[in-house]
């Protein structure tokens, strides 16, 4: 029983890179974020939620900065959060006004929710240099507009499973050490496991660095 459950979730994992891999891999574009050298770089998506302010905390806990990435539509009632989120030094990136479900959308949709959210972002920080459509979701015809606008798409390394609900814990820290032993960029989710999954992460790292 455990073993198809594992199967499941590895086939659901797969299925999510494979959706997000292809044709839209990073590895097709050029002005998309790398880390300068093997380094952790933790990224926070779907924000703002209730939850966010805690992760805000954990990492100051831990002195470590990340770049979250809002979306527009998401922000009302949370505007002292996402001021906070600048004033202890994390960066603001765009996640896209709103949060699509399906990939196959024209550039021109998605571009116009970046615009409409950067508009709305810009009430809180002057720098908004990075991008992270829903999904990680590209086109020749997005990339074009980042470059032209001095924009970089920021990927992932790792991107935890933790905005299915019932993926146990246990299985996504065993993501978390992988992500460890491999260094990068982690992809996690405004939500309530998420602050659990961080909590991990941030020690995990301490510990690394020891």
């Amino acid at each position: 029983m455990i073993a198809e459950i594992i199967t499941v979730l590895l086939s659901i994992y797969l299925i999510i890179n494979i959706i997000t891999f292809f044709p839209y891999s990073r590895y097709f574009y050029k002005n998309v974020f790398y880390l300068p050298q093997k380094d952790y770089l933790i990224t926070v998506d779907d924000g703002p939620t209730k939850y966010t302010e805690q992760m805000i905390k954990l990492l100051q806990k831990h002195d470590q900065r990340a770049i979250f990435f809002l979306n527009g539509e998401k922000l009302s009632g949370f505007e002292e959060t996402v001021k906070k989120i600048e004033k202890e030094g994390h960066e603001i990136g765009n996640h896209s006004y709103k949060h699509y479900f399906f990939n196959p959308l024209l550039s021109s949709v998605i571009i116009n929710n970046l615009k409409i959210n950067e508009e709305k972002l810009k009430k809180y920080t002057d720098r908004i240099n990075y991008v992270r459509t829903p999904h990680g979701y590209q086109t020749p015809g997005l990339m074009k507009y980042l470059k032209s606008n001095n924009k970089k798409f920021v990927y992932w390394d790792t991107i935890m499973l933790d905005f299915i609900p019932f993926i146990p814990l246990f299985l996504l820290k065993f993501q978390v050490n992988r992500f460890i032993n491999k260094k990068g960029i982690l992809c996690l989710h405004s939500n309530k496991k998420s602050v659990k999954i961080l909590r991990y992460v941030l020690t995990r790292i301490g510990d690394d660095y020891e």
